[in-house]
């Protein structure tokens, strides 16, 4: 088996669009571009209430009275201001996860024609997708792609990045995900003993003393500019090709069932 992408003439075939549909992330795009437009209205409005109020005093010697509408007001404007940066990092965060899903996604696609990769799977009545879906000749890989601005470290056994802006432990959400794609396989293929391959892809990153092998014994953790060689490096226990071929189908099924939504 080579890894070697020049001498491969073939690629492998591709499923679903990475980061899903882009669709949604223009309509979030305009919704965050009005959302900076209220935050600068609200604004404005706070500043000439100041500017106003105590001329507003001079005036009218009675004024103290609409003094606690003004606080009312403030307070309310205040409030919306922190919403709204909070929904705009929100939107900040959406768009970065999205960019490095297509990153990974455009790497994945130089994998051999004995490889099908899938984007953005979601199973029924789950409210989250899969980033990327590996199915290769030796097992399943289950990539969980972040496209984090923090430094990602390997300390005394575990990984080490920045807990306090990024709190979503990223090995728990692959280990819930890789069991949740294992048990619905099952019902299909019958395999009892399925090993789904969890990949973390760190993008952008060096991963400073993060070993090449497996963590724990259970998932690797790798950047965009090593996964290619780290998943046609990969080798386990081949999974019958009656087996891979539901896989493959039922894969494909979803993917359907997410255009005609």
């Amino acid at each position: 088996m080579t890894n070697s992408i020049e001498t491969r003439k073939c690629f492998a075939k591709i499923y679903g669009t990475p980061s899903g549909n882009c669709e949604i992330l223009k309509g979030k795009l305009k919704v965050k571009s009005l959302l900076f437009v209220i935050g600068l209205v609200l604004l404005t409005g706070i500043l000439i209430g100041f500017l106003i109020s105590p001329l507003v005093f001079m005036i009218w010697h009675k004024a103290y009275v609409i003094y606690p509408i003004f606080i009312v007001i403030f307070a309310t404007m205040l409030y919306i201001k922190r919403y709204l940066e909070k929904t705009c990092n929100e939107f900040d965060s959406f768009e970065t996860g999205i960019k490095g899903e297509s990153i990974v996604g455009n790497e994945l696609v130089y994998l051999p024609s004995d490889y099908t990769v899938f984007h953005s799977v979601k199973l029924p009545s789950m409210e989250w997708d899969f980033d990327h879906i590996v199915v290769s000749p030796y097992g399943v890989l289950l990539i969980e792609t972040k496209n984090w601005n923090t430094p990602i470290k390997f300390e005394e056994g575990h990984l080490t990045y920045d807990k306090e802006n990024y709190s979503r432990d990223p090995v728990k959400q692959l280990g819930n995900q890789a069991m949740a794609l294992k048990e619905y396989l099952q019902k299909f293929t019958g395999l009892e003993k399925m090993w789904i391959q969890g990949i973390i892809c760190f993008v952008g990153q060096k991963l400073d003393g993060v070993p090449s092998g497996k963590i724990e014994n259970n998932y690797f953790v790798t950047n965009e500019k090593m996964i290619l060689d780290l998943i046609l490096n990969y080798e386990h226990k081949s999974i019958p090709e009656k087996e891979k071929g539901i896989i493959i189908g039922k894969l494909i099924d979803l993917c359907q069932g997410m255009n005609d939504n």
